[in-house]
């Protein structure tokens, strides 16, 4: 889960958004899918952003936010950063775009807002059955969110600012390559291709990488318990993915080879 913000205001920092406004603003308007992609701070932190990053490497590599934070505490980012080197780390998310260097902001560790994609019509039928909001969102501190888009709205929205920002900063920042660690399942997939086809035809990248399209369905038919994986929770390290994604890197990135364990 995010970091309570009492916990997230003994190590967060402020580099990109000013204390003032940060907490002149009600915690609701950091919680939940709909609220966090249309608060203006994370408009305004991706805007600085783009001026503060500098790349450090060829390529980007980009995957989806955790509900662990600071996002290398999470079993998927820990494991990405142990296996792989010669990439520039960068999480996607309802909140933007964000290289390593800013997980340590106090704005990306206090959002709470999962993909579970809920919209105006999911409440509206679990109003129906008499279960509140904040039962729907799994806590009190969703109190007060009430969406007003249906899901397939949410998911448009998702997709156009995510294809906006990847455009904007791979525009401004040079990459020779990208890895997007996105299946065809989840929403991010099309907006990543999308910008990628994008930035390719106008020569701002070299190439782009995603995962097989039918790695999903092979991960499966192994199994996502032990000897292969660690359960459904964490599919990205089913052992077939890591091996696929470790010959990915391999041509387009760095890995640490003496890592036999997947």
């Amino acid at each position: 889960m995010a970091l309570h913000p009492d916990k997230a205001k003994q190590i967060g920092r402020f580099d990109l958004i000013n204390k003032e406004e940060v907490f002149n603003t009600p915690h609701k308007y950091f919680v939940g899918d709909e609220t966090v992609l249309n608060n203006p701070i994370y408009d305004k932190a991706f805007k600085k952003i783009l001026q503060l990053h500098q790349p450090k490497n060829k390529t980007a590599f980009l995957s989806l936010c955790t509900g662990k934070r600071p996002y290398y505490k999470s079993a998927k980012w820990k494991k990405y950063k142990l296996l792989f080197n010669g990439v520039d780390f960068i999480v996607t998310s309802n909140g933007g775009l964000i290289p390593e260097k800013f997980w340590h902001e106090y704005i990306y560790l206090i959002y709470d807002a999962p993909g579970r994609e809920t919209g105006s019509e999911e409440l509206a039928k679990n109003k129906q059955k008499k279960h509140n909001f904040p039962q729907l969102y799994g806590g009190k501190h969703y109190e007060g969110v009430e969406p007003k888009m249906t899901t397939q709205e949410v998911n448009e929205l998702y997709q156009q600012k995510m294809k906006d920002r990847l455009i904007q900063f791979f525009t401004k920042h040079h990459y020779d390559y990208v890895y997007g660690d996105y299946t065809k399942e989840q929403r991010a997939h099309k907006a990543f291709v999308e910008a990628m086809e994008y930035l390719k035809k106008n020569n701002k990248i070299k190439d782009y990488f995603l995962p097989a399209e039918d790695i999903k369905e092979r991960c499966t038919d192994l199994g996502y318990l032990k000897p292969h994986g660690v359960g459904r929770m964490f599919p990205t390290l089913h052992s077939l993915y890591l091996k696929e994604l470790n010959e990915i890197i391999n041509k387009i990135g760095k890995t640490n080879q003496e890592l036999d364990e997947w």
